[in-house]
């Protein structure tokens, strides 16, 4: 599996990559409907030092994100935080490990 460092963010270092294509001329890769899902913090592709690339007809996922997308619908200091989750969102919001979230029903 291939590393990178990357400097521009605050997270550590170094970051493995699923698929790493680098050199590549004239490069299609067609997933063909396929849903790559990938395991762990990581980089899903990278595309390096490379010309007429076309990636296409996939779609990337985590076994577990590791973000979570939500709206506060309410936030009080005795009850709470009220929140909608995004729907893709919902399995990291069940790792949130704090005891007074609470996540509203419906829009």
């Amino acid at each position: 599996m291939r590393e990178y460092y990357i400097s521009n963010h605050d997270q550590t270092n170094p970051k493995k990559v699923g698929i790493a294509l680098e050199d590549m001329k004239n490069l299609t890769l067609d997933g063909q409907g396929s849903k790559f899902v990938f395991h762990g913090r990581m980089l899903p592709v990278s595309l390096l030092r490379s010309e007429n690339c076309l990636l296409k007809n996939f779609s990337i996922d985590f076994e577990n994100p590791h973000i979570a997308q939500v709206k506060i619908v309410e936030n009080d200091p005795q009850d709470g935080i009220v929140f909608e989750p995004a729907p893709w969102s919902i399995i990291a919001l069940l790792k949130i490990p704090y005891s007074r979230l609470m996540v509203k029903d419906g829009p």
